[in-house]
């Protein structure tokens, strides 16, 4: 995750870590998550600061829960 975070986008990174979880078997998958969930989320920020230009937006608990649903999804389905 670590050298795929430098050149992979978002969306790849989810990829990545839906099969990192759903096929490895990963001890402390949250872990994972908390080590890169910026990254993971870095496209829902950039979409909420477009929406709102006037405002001050950082990560928050509701654009990793945005990332939450794309990994369940992508895990689960």
């Amino acid at each position: 995750m670590e050298e795929a975070a430098v050149s992979q986008s978002p969306a790849q990174l989810c990829n990545l870590f839906a099969i990192l979880v759903a096929i490895c078997g990963l001890n402390k998958p949250i872990t994972l998550w908390e080590n890169h969930k910026e990254d993971m989320t870095e496209d829902f920020l950039h979409q909420a600061r477009r929406n709102n230009p006037t405002e001050n937006i950082e990560y928050c608990d509701a654009l990793f829960n945005n990332t939450l649903l794309i990994l369940e999804d992508k895990i689960y389905l």
